[in-house]
């Protein structure tokens, strides 16, 4: 079994959708509208006003909570990878964590209206923020 075929299945198949290629190249153009992307492929945080650097995976969903976000539905992405995107609930997510960013050498779960944004970076770090610009829809 691939590293992508382990995620899928410690996700679960309820509510989880494997994206077509053309639309993970969309949800990858959609975060680069909605976040500065520096030369390497990581997002430019220090650019990004309303950020966190996550800890402990509890902060994450708190956060989330704390800014009043109510939409769960996420799109997990992986850089420097040729899996396709996938599409489910951020409670799964974090669930399988060690399995979803074992498939890429960073992981990006991004909420599907463009909410919030997840980074989970190769060197350890993890970091959630939101959109200067939170008009702009996929």
């Amino acid at each position: 079994m691939t590293l992508f075929e382990e995620c899928v299945h410690a996700i679960g198949d309820d509510h989880l959708r494997i994206l077509s290629n053309e639309e993970t190249e969309k949800y990858f153009d959609y975060l680069c509208t909605l976040f500065p992307i520096l030369p390497w492929g990581r997002i430019d945080w220090e650019k990004v006003s309303e950020r966190k650097e996550i800890t402990y995976l509890s902060e994450i969903t708190d956060w989330v909570r704390q800014k009043g976000m109510n939409d769960k539905d996420v799109i997990v992405l992986w850089n420097y990878s040729y899996c396709p995107g996938i599409q489910t609930k951020l409670e799964k997510v974090l669930n399988a964590i060690d399995d979803v960013v074992a498939v890429g050498s960073d992981t990006f779960i991004l909420c599907t209206n463009g909410e919030y944004i997840i980074e989970f970076f190769h060197d350890g770090q993890v970091t959630i923020g939101t959109p200067e610009n939170k008009t702009r829809k996929i």
